[in-house]
């Protein structure tokens, strides 16, 4: 390992171990880069179904969405892991412009509801289409009448 190190020319990057779990949430739109981070650790797709996207960068293909639209006067720690997913701007649009709906029931798990009514869950291990059953609907409104998880820090 030491010859490696000296006759390679290796480039090493030393960087603390970052648990997504522990950075704390912030009292605004913006999202600092701790906190963008967590979530590209945490999810480095988009979130929406089905998407190949990938690649949370500033200027990238994917931007970081609030999962519940940030207030300006709203409640404080708005802006934390559990609230936020990438998305590419076509898909922000689909679910912020027509009936496409998300929940975060914890932080990475994204559930959906198409406009037809069928739901999926997206997780970084990829999107389960749950259907349009009747469970998939319980499902559905189960996490809706759950309370939010609160956030770290």
């Amino acid at each position: 390992f030491r010859r490696w190190l000296t006759d390679s020319d290796a480039n090493i990057t030393i960087r603390p171990v970052l648990d997504p779990t522990t950075v704390a949430p912030v009292d605004s739109y913006e999202i600092p880069a701790a906190l963008r981070e967590a979530v590209h650790t945490q999810h480095p797709g988009s979130v929406y179904p089905f998407s190949p996207a990938t690649e949370i960068t500033i200027g990238g293909r994917l931007d970081l969405d609030h999962t519940i639209a940030y207030r300006k006067n709203g409640p404080p720690d708005q802006t934390r892991i559990g609230n936020l997913g990438p998305l590419t701007r076509t898909e922000h649009r689909a679910k912020t412009l027509t009936n496409w709906q998300v929940r975060q029931p914890e932080p990475g798990t994204h559930l959906w509801r198409s406009p037809h009514g069928w739901i999926s869950v997206v997780t970084n291990q990829g999107t389960l289409l749950l259907g349009d059953s009747a469970w998939a609907h319980r499902v559905w409104k189960t996490v809706a009448a759950a309370p939010q998880i609160e956030s770290a820090g």
